[in-house]
């Protein structure tokens, strides 16, 4: 049997194993021992009410009741954009035509916004590969609605959830690689790594050229 529980100091090694599985551009689940610790503290933390409502971050686990393994992951922030801001793209819609040619072409524009400050955010959600199967990842990801169902004034009205982008199994990622690489001339997994542990002032301080037209991506990742 199948249980979805709160998660707590005690599954750190699980949850670094799944941090490992995930592979590159899950930036919820950072391959960090450290990182992950303090997160399954906060965990703990909130489930118990021992912080602000507003700061709260609930981690939940996938474990199989008859052997004990830990199978998947998921959770929920209460809010994002209080202590950090949360950035997003507003993807933006523009026609431009000449008439004297013919021509007309419309473009995607990618605006840098962080108007999500106070939603909550479902997210981390990773599923062993042998355990996609049998209903296991729907039960792992309305697990966290039904907690925000159970106690619905602990959450913003607004939920929001982030999901990985393309990557290639060897770590290539076109919109890093064609958009954001432009603007922020770094790793991704260094980004990756400063927007977790920073202020995020970087990405105001190097991003006020945006914005940028999506076209530059390529339709498909690089072989």
């Amino acid at each position: 049997m199948l249980v979805v529980r709160p998660a707590g100091p005690a599954d750190l090694h699980h949850l670094l194993e799944l941090a490992i599985l995930s592979g590159p551009g899950f930036t919820s689940l950072p391959e960090d021992a450290d990182v992950l610790s303090e997160r399954l503290e906060l965990s703990q933390a909130s489930f118990e009410g021992r912080i602000p409502p507003q700061e709260a971050w609930y981690t939940l686990m996938l474990e199989d009741g008859d052997t004990g393994d830990i199978d998947g992951v998921g959770s929920v922030k209460a809010t994002v954009g209080l202590k950090r801001p949360f950035f997003s793209f507003r993807v933006v819609n523009n026609t431009v035509q000449s008439p004297s040619l013919g021509i007309k072409l419309n473009h995607q524009t990618l605006v840098l916004v962080n108007e999500c400050t106070g939603w909550t955010e479902v997210g981390s959600l990773f599923l062993k590969a042998d355990r996609r199967k049998g209903g296991a990842g729907r039960l792992l990801s309305q697990s966290r609605y039904m907690l925000i169902g159970a106690q619905p004034d602990l959450f913003a009205d607004n939920v929001l959830a982030e999901l990985r982008g393309v990557f290639t199994p060897d770590g290539y990622c076109p919109f890093w690689d064609h958009v954001a690489h432009k603007f922020f001339p770094m790793d991704f997994d260094d980004a990756d790594r400063m927007s977790g542990s920073t202020d995020k002032q970087f990405i105001l301080d190097l991003a006020r050229a945006i914005p940028s037209t999506s076209t530059c991506c390529p339709n498909r990742p690089a072989p």
